[in-house]
Protein backbone atom coordinates (compact mmCIF):
# COMPACT_ATOMS: atom_id res chain seq x y z
CA UNK A 1 0.00 0.00 0.00
CA UNK A 2 2.98 2.28 0.25
CA UNK A 3 5.09 1.89 -2.96
CA UNK A 4 5.10 4.66 -5.03
CA UNK A 5 2.73 4.68 -7.75
CA UNK A 6 5.06 6.33 -10.25
CA UNK A 7 8.22 4.44 -9.37
CA UNK A 8 7.11 1.19 -7.54
CA UNK A 9 4.39 0.85 -10.27
CA UNK A 10 5.82 2.88 -13.49
CA UNK A 11 2.27 4.65 -14.02
CA UNK A 12 2.64 8.06 -15.40
CA UNK A 13 0.35 11.26 -14.74
CA UNK A 14 -2.23 10.06 -17.69
CA UNK A 15 -1.74 6.38 -16.20
CA UNK A 16 -3.06 7.52 -13.05
CA UNK A 17 -6.23 9.19 -14.35
CA UNK A 18 -7.24 6.21 -16.08
CA UNK A 19 -6.74 4.29 -13.01
CA UNK A 20 -8.49 6.78 -11.10
CA UNK A 21 -11.72 6.95 -13.59
CA UNK A 22 -12.17 2.77 -13.22
CA UNK A 23 -11.67 3.00 -9.64
CA UNK A 24 -14.30 5.65 -8.79
CA UNK A 25 -16.87 4.06 -11.63
CA UNK A 26 -15.98 0.84 -9.28
CA UNK A 27 -16.67 2.90 -6.06
CA UNK A 28 -19.76 5.02 -7.05
CA UNK A 29 -17.87 8.03 -6.65
CA UNK A 30 -17.60 10.55 -9.94
CA UNK A 31 -14.30 11.00 -11.41
CA UNK A 32 -15.35 15.02 -11.12
CA UNK A 33 -15.73 14.55 -7.46
CA UNK A 34 -11.98 14.58 -7.16
CA UNK A 35 -10.19 18.07 -7.31
CA UNK A 36 -7.12 18.59 -9.33
CA UNK A 37 -5.16 18.71 -6.48
CA UNK A 38 -6.55 15.82 -5.28
CA UNK A 39 -5.77 13.37 -7.71
CA UNK A 40 -1.90 15.41 -8.00
CA UNK A 41 -1.31 14.00 -4.24
CA UNK A 42 -1.87 10.59 -5.30
CA UNK A 43 1.60 9.06 -4.70
CA UNK A 44 0.93 5.66 -3.06
CA UNK A 45 -2.25 3.47 -3.40
CA UNK A 46 -3.12 4.32 0.39
CA UNK A 47 -3.67 8.22 -0.76
CA UNK A 48 -5.96 6.68 -3.27
CA UNK A 49 -7.95 4.82 -0.80
CA UNK A 50 -7.69 7.82 1.86
CA UNK A 51 -9.07 9.90 -0.71
CA UNK A 52 -11.93 7.56 -1.79
CA UNK A 53 -12.88 7.41 1.85
CA UNK A 54 -13.39 11.10 2.22
CA UNK A 55 -15.31 11.30 -1.27
CA UNK A 56 -17.40 8.40 -1.27
CA UNK A 57 -21.07 8.23 -0.58
CA UNK A 58 -21.99 7.31 2.68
Amino acid sequence: MEADLAYGYGLTSLDIIMLMSGICQDAGVPLTALAEDDIGALKTPADIVAVLGQKAPA
